[in-house]
């Protein structure tokens, strides 16, 4: 849709990805900071993701119902059926309060699990279900758009599974693009106060030398007046020795 459309004129592309700086920046993160970056709160998003994982379930319930397979598979020679492949490591968050008439308020996030968020494995199983490595042949959308990852209502569990995934990798570059963009900026303000540190020693430097300076030139004003009163006082002091003499001779 055109929704798509400019969400792709915006995007990074693909041949600007760095895969292994977004693999070592995402490893250097604890599992808190990991989790908190595949939560996903977009309201648009997440009442998505909600709609069509209760689609699929209601899809599988009347498919059970009927006998009609459907999302499930029959199991080996006996016709039983295998439990359908729902949606793995991902879960909803919803307010703990209930609303105005007791029901339980609708999720206000969609996010990983802690185990998959901390997962060494996370890049390999993101291949696995895409189907190539990080963002190959695969647009980095920005956050605001990642909405319509899931605009399209997946028609099994599996398409679920890779809307979500999807997700996964788009926040593990966006992480990595915030980290390096803090970087730069941490960098530009060490760059900004280590100028200013050496404008402000340059200026108490100069402070220095002018009162030093200054305190020469006092020093050496007072050296001129002592000298002068030395002079007047040997001067002085020579005319009243000469008239006491005479006095005495008397």
């Amino acid at each position: 849709g055109a929704a798509l459309r400019l969400a792709l004129r915006r995007a990074s592309p693909a041949s600007e990805v760095d895969r292994e700086a977004i693999r070592r920046h995402w490893f250097a993160l604890d599992e808190e900071d990991r989790f908190d970056r595949l939560r996903f709160d977009d309201p648009v998003l997440v009442q998505r993701m909600h709609s069509h994982m209760n689609s699929l379930c209601r899809n599988e319930l009347w498919c059970r119902r009927n006998l009609l397979g459907g999302l499930t598979k029959p199991k080996g020679d006996a016709g039983l059926e295998e439990e359908p492949e729902r949606l793995r490591g991902f879960g909803f968050e919803c307010p703990a309060e209930t609303d105005c008439v007791g029901r339980q308020q609708g999720p206000i996030a969609f996010a990983a699990v802690p185990t998959l968020a901390a997962s060494p494995q996370l890049f390999e199983d993101l291949e696995s279900a895409l189907g190539g490595p990080l963002l190959s042949d695969r647009p980095a959308l920005q956050r605001g758009d990642w909405a319509v990852i899931v605009e399209d209502t997946p028609s099994s569990w599996k398409e679920l599974q890779q809307q979500a995934m999807r997700l996964v990798e788009l926040a593990l570059f966006a992480s990595f693009q915030d980290a390096r963009a803090r970087g730069a900026i941490n960098g530009a303000v060490a760059d900004a106060s280590s100028e200013a540190g050496a404008e402000a020693a340059a200026a108490a430097a100069q402070l220095e030398a002018e009162d030093a300076e200054a305190a020469a030139a006092a020093d050496k004003a007072a050296a001129k007046r002592m000298k002068r009163k030395a002079k007047k006082a040997k001067s002085g002091g020579g005319g009243a020795g000469g008239g006491g003499g005479g006095i005495v001779a008397e």
